[in-house]
């Protein structure tokens, strides 16, 4: 009944705030998005029905126009999500199974519309942070909780998530692996002393997330944590403290928590020899070239937006050796496999300008101590794709929301960063309201 409560009262302060304020609504709906609250409900099927993420949607979108603010600002990849949206309706008019596409394309135009709201209503720094502290605390939540929940059970397994990107034991560790980054960095963010217990606490989190990484018993999500880890470590100002706690934490973890099982099927990774390899890992190979052959029979528009599965039994050329209706558990085959070469393509610009767009950023701020807040958003943003690019290549997570929000982020960050590093020091000291303190929520 609490929690009942809690997300109807977040949820309707939403619909209100909208019209005070659009970013605070935009706040809210992500929240409502990654929290995945509906699943919190039973018995609540009302509150459901009422489409609470749609409506909020709407009340942003409807109060955004009312504000005068803009609904979308254009920016290289922006304008690339825009082409891949077009692409992706091409796509949609030609499924194998049109329920099934008809349902993503509306999922993926909804995040869509969520990431144009947040190139046009992110405009500050203040608002920039806000809502990176806003991502943290909610997906936060969920790795606070599955790594304090592992530890108390003896290094018990996570097996799923609530839903959405987190169905199962992969994609809930992919969303750990994207958001590492983010907790480490937002804690460099954080200046005020009146906040510092949120330092603190996105620590903790941080530490625990790992913890609910690992006992996911992903391989996938095991290789993106070490990349990721390696990654912060290099970006890290305390490399050796934080090379010296990592090092203490896996060491306790793999003595007191780790049991046999984990150890093996981690070591399965390494295993060349293929009568060796678990079946798992083998069928993955497969699943990856029924992607190929896929595409290659529809190269333009792929067999529609998350059919890879509708179009398995047709495509499998070892005739059900490895089952009926598999996914490709490749996040970058999938979405190439359903939607064709054309979109891939876009697809993978999107990574390869937004990892762009954060080094170049960081190069540039990198020896301006006013500006070290561009560095550590940088840095978060980069090292979260790159978390995405590895831990994908082993997941099917190709529409997962949080990873084209990210790429508004940056579209939106770009911006804000752009603008403060065109300024002098002398007329960043004459507008002393570019350099308010981050808006914490």
């Amino acid at each position: 009944m609490k929690r009942l409560l809690l997300v109807i009262l977040l949820t309707f302060s939403g619909y209100i705030g909208s019209f005070i304020s659009p970013f605070y609504g935009l706040c809210i709906y992500i929240w409502f998005a990654y929290i995945r609250a509906q699943e919190w409900m039973w018995g609540a099927g009302w509150f459901i029905a009422m489409r609470p993420s749609l409506t909020l949607a709407i009340c942003v979108i409807i109060s955004t126009l009312m504000k005068g603010e803009k609904l979308f600002r254009g920016s290289k990849i922006s304008r690339l999500l825009v082409l891949l949206w077009i692409l992706l309706l091409i796509s949609f008019l030609d499924p194998v199974d049109k329920t099934t596409s008809t349902m993503w394309f509306d999922y993926i135009s909804k995040v869509l519309i969520i990431g144009f709201l947040i190139t046009g209503l992110v405009v500050t720094k203040k608002r920039l942070v806000a809502l990176l502290v806003t991502i943290c605390v909610t997906i936060g939540f969920y790795g606070g909780k599955c790594g304090l929940w592992a530890v108390l059970k003896g290094g018990g397994k996570i097996l799923q998530g609530p839903g959405g990107m987190y169905q199962d034991n992969n994609t809930f560790a992919l969303a750990f692996v994207m958001l590492l980054p983010l907790l480490y960095f937002t804690h460099d963010l954080i200046t005020d002393v009146r906040y510092l217990w949120f330092k603190k606490g996105f620590r903790v989190i941080f530490f625990f997330t790992i913890l609910a990484t690992i006992f996911t018993y992903s391989r996938g999500g095991f290789l993106g944590l070490v990349v990721v880890g390696l990654m912060i470590n290099v970006r890290s100002k305390k490399k050796i403290t934080t090379w010296i706690f990592m090092g203490l934490l896996g060491l306790t973890v793999l003595t007191l928590f780790i049991p046999e099982e984990y150890k093996e099927r981690i070591s399965t990774i390494f295993v060349e020899n293929e009568e060796e390899r678990d079946t798992s890992s083998a069928s993955r190979l497969h699943f990856w070239k029924v992607a190929i052959v896929m595409v290659n029979d529809n190269p333009l528009t792929g067999v529609g937006l998350n059919c890879y599965k509708s179009a398995y039994n047709q495509y499998d050329f070892l005739y059900g050796r490895y089952g009926k209706n598999r996914a490709v558990h490749n996040s970058f085959l999938e979405f190439l496999a359903d939607n064709g070469y054309p979109a891939f393509l876009i697809f993978c610009l999107l990574f390869f300008i937004s990892i762009r767009t954060c080094m170049k950023l960081r190069k540039a701020a990198y020896k301006r101590s006013d500006l070290q807040w561009i560095v550590s958003i940088s840095n978060m943003l980069e090292i979260s794709l790159w978390g995405f690019c590895v831990s994908g290549m082993f997941v099917s997570l190709a529409y997962a929301d949080l990873l084209y929000h990210e790429f508004c982020i940056v579209a939106a960050f770009e911006q804000i960063a752009k603008r403060h590093l065109s300024m002098s020091t002398e007329i960043k000291k004459e507008q002393p309201e570019l350099e308010q303190k981050p808006l914490m929520i």
